[in-house]
């Protein structure tokens, strides 16, 4: 599978489970489940090798969206331990993504 399939399998399976647009996570709109479906497709998206590089090849932003990739990634771990609503969203996106990438 390449890193084009990968970014595009995760994109839609976080889309489908936290209910957002993909215009919406890729363009940066900051309503909180926007946010947190950026933050958890981020996550994911370095997890199965697809780097913030690759992010903006793959999406057609900026290089400044190159640093959103990055904080939204590293965000990942401190909403994850304070919101029980990610934790539940970001669970289910992981458990769907092991069934599909593996």
């Amino acid at each position: 599978m390449t890193k084009r399939d990968i970014f595009m399998t995760v994109i839609d399976t976080v889309c489908t489970l936290c209910e957002v647009d993909a215009s919406d996570i890729l363009n940066g709109v900051k309503r909180s489940e926007c946010v947190e479906a950026r933050s958890i497709a981020a996550h994911f998206l370095m997890k199965y090798g697809v780097l913030p590089n690759d992010v903006i090849r793959f999406s057609n932003n900026t290089v400044r969206h190159r640093y959103c990739v990055t904080k939204s990634a590293s965000s990942y771990y401190d909403r994850y331990r304070q919101s029980f609503s990610f934790r539940c969203s970001a669970d289910a996106v992981g458990n769907a993504l092991s069934e599909i990438l593996q």
